[in-house]
């Protein structure tokens, strides 16, 4: 059998790529929590959450509509790259300044105040990022590898230079001057690919690109507020130790699901140049959802099973405060995973504004939820309010989907049963066996992608 499948090499190459990257970026994690300890590492963890405000401000949708023009071919990857650099260096000094002058206006402490403006030259890599570009003309490969060389330098850098919680400052900088190699890196290899890179200010291109992107923008926004409120809250309302706690647990949920965010990449182009043909997109996305949802069961079912043994291992027993709301957070992580194919299927049929509206509403609930429940139960209600959003985002993004073609999500849940079964007889089992059964596991569902029709390779290019 022969592959000629974009999608399947595009996916396998940045899964290998990503794998690598996401091992250092979780070493330096693992570093940095121990050696910060608790303390420190919620310091770091609010300073980054604060400045991902400002960078999404940075990114505003212009990621997400940069790569499905370049693979609906409606606009050149030249004219598109140029301006969006263009646009987005101007708006990076724009926002530096307002996030110095924020900081200094605030009551924060001396530390903190130099952490955040030290934290806020990440906006500057941010702004010259151009992945998207290459996901657009589905060549992932490159970025993924760029992406794991980014991770070992700041791996190396934060072994070399952070040696006491002392050290915060260096730990931040080390990590925007990383991803300014990477994106440099980037950069020049766009050049020699596809096209040199200049300045460009195209105002009337400007007016469409920012109404195309702004209810991407306002969806991004929306959905940095369930992901990241939850920490900044905690900063104000209760104390830094119990921040690092969160932010421990937080690490690793993320960790898991980037998976569906690789997906999202890989998926996104196919989905944009295939909008307009129902046939092909309804089993594609049923296909893809059938799979999601055993990775959600086997990723949910580990983050709440072994979250005690995944805690000790990575953070020590400094930690153990992050059990509970590590198995909080797996709760949700079932919910992340089943609407990774429907956000992208909205996004990329020009749907952005149903996408918009489901996320503003989980926003929403995520806000009231965090307001009425972290100051009385801290990082536990942090964690509850994310699971209350969830449900709600996945609930909203399956109807609105449904709405344009025929998804048979229960058929598929239903289909669960087994999985959920094997999962809830490894809780059972000690910690070396629960290990063993997970792996053959997962082993079971890779040889088994083939018989689920994984992703319709039928219409889609595999002979």
């Amino acid at each position: 059998m022969q592959i000629n499948n974009p999608i399947i090499k595009n996916f396998f190459s940045l899964f290998l790529s990503q794998a690598f990257s996401k091992v250092f970026a979780f070493l330096s994690t693992i570093y940095l929590a121990r050696i910060l300890t608790p303390d420190g590492f919620g310091l770091y963890g609010f300073a980054i959450i604060f400045v991902s405000y400002f960078a999404v401000l940075i990114n505003f949708g212009l990621d997400t509509f940069g790569t499905r023009e370049i693979a609906k071919e409606q606009y050149s990857g030249k004219l598109l790259v140029n301006n969006i650099l263009t646009f987005r260096i101007i708006l990076a000094f724009v926002l530096y300044l307002a996030l110095v002058l924020i900081v200094l206006g605030m009551n924060f402490s001396n530390t903190l105040t130099v952490v955040l403006i030290v934290a806020g030259l990440y906006l500057f890599p941010n702004a010259i990022q151009v992945s998207w570009a290459y996901y657009g003309f589905e060549k992932m490969g490159y970025v993924g590898i760029i992406q794991t060389i980014s991770s070992l330098l700041n791996f190396i850098g934060v072994v070399l230079f952070v040696k006491s919680s002392g050290d915060l400052i260096y730990s931040i900088l080390i990590l925007s001057l990383s991803y300014v190699v990477s994106n440099i890196l980037l950069i020049i290899k766009y050049v020699k690919k596809f096209s040199k890179i200049s300045f460009s200010v195209d105002f009337n291109f400007w007016v469409t690109m920012f109404k195309e992107s702004l209810p991407i923008g306002l969806s991004t926004i929306m959905i940095s507020v369930y992901y990241g409120l939850d920490i900044l809250m905690l900063g104000f309302f209760r104390t830094v130790n119990e921040v690092g706690y969160y932010n421990a647990a937080f690490k690793i949920f993320m960790l898991f699901i980037g998976i569906q965010s690789l997906v999202n990449y890989v998926i996104f182009p196919f989905i944009s140049r295939n909008s307009n043909n129902n046939i092909i997109i309804e089993e594609f996305i049923n296909g893809a959802m059938y799979l999601m949802n055993r990775v959600s069961v086997v990723v949910c079912f580990v983050l709440v099973f072994l979250a005690n043994d995944v805690i000790k291992l990575f953070y020590g027993s400094d930690y153990s405060a992050s059990v509970v709301l590590l198995q909080l957070l797996g709760i949700s992580s079932f919910f992340v995973f089943n609407e990774t194919i429907t956000a992208p299927y909205l996004l990329a049929s020009n749907k952005s504004k149903k996408h918009l509206i489901a996320v503003t509403a989980g926003a929403i609930i995520n806000i009231i939820l965090n307001i009425i429940l972290i100051p009385g139960y801290g990082a536990i209600g942090a964690c509850i309010a994310t699971i209350s959003s969830e449900i709600f985002v996945f609930s909203l993004l399956y109807y609105f989907s449904s709405e344009e073609i025929n998804i048979y999500f229960t058929k598929i849940f239903l289909y669960s049963i087994i999985p959920i079964t094997w999962t809830v007889y490894i809780f059972n089992q000690n910690t070396i066996i629960k290990l063993y059964l997970i792996i053959t596991f997962i082993g079971i569902l890779i040889l088994s992608i083939n018989k689920i029709k994984f992703l319709t390779l039928r219409l889609v290019g595999m002979k």
